[in-house]
């Protein structure tokens, strides 16, 4: 009896350190998911930063192809102050690709055409008063506005100020009592 009552204090002694041992195995399992949790929570909010800055980024690259993005989220940020003129210049862009993109079906068409008597809108052309023209010449240009390069930065040429340059100019000048007086785009040389 007594060798059964010294096996039973063994095995509860046995069963109680091997109750310790998951005990403490249970609180460094939950320790560990307790940091990989926060560990969790920390790569969460650096990819949410990383989210943060590519938005930036990717507007940068759109608005500048070509151009260095730079390293900084502040200097990007300084150089986004500007996007509204950037903007501006792309459509700028856009007038002249649009425009290039006429001259060539013109030209493809009419290999004689004189591109130095193209100044300016003609006054009075019958494709602005008629209705159905008017209709049919903006169905055509349109059509030719698909093959326009929209995707490529083109800078004015040399000597030559976009409208919001001239803009710029007169916001720094005083405004003028006759305003709106010489807007009218050059007519045409007759021909």
């Amino acid at each position: 009896m007594n060798e059964a009552l010294e096996e039973a204090s063994n095995a509860t002694v046995v069963l109680q350190a091997e109750l310790e041992e998951l005990a403490k195995a249970r609180k460094a399992a939950e320790e560990k998911v307790a940091r990989l949790e926060e560990e969790h929570k920390e790569c969460n909010q650096l990819i949410l930063q990383t989210d943060a800055l590519a938005h930036p980024s990717q507007l940068f690259r759109t608005l500048w192809p070509g151009e260095v993005v730079p390293d900084t989220f502040s200097l990007i940020s300084d150089r986004l102050k500007g996007a509204g003129r950037r903007i501006r210049e792309w459509q700028c862009s856009a007038a002249r690709a649009g425009a290039d993109s006429v001259l060539r079906v013109a030209c493809s068409w009419y290999p004689e055409l004189d591109l130095d008597a193209l100044t300016g809108v003609r006054e009075g052309a019958e494709t602005d008063l008629d209705p159905i023209l008017a209709a049919k010449r903006q169905d055509r240009a349109y059509r030719i506005a698909e093959y326009a390069e929209m995707r490529t930065f083109i800078p004015p040429p040399h000597g030559v100020q976009d409208y919001l340059d001239e803009e710029e100019d007169e916001a720094e000048e005083e405004p003028l009592d006759d305003a709106g007086a010489g807007d009218a785009p050059p007519e045409a040389p007759a021909a």
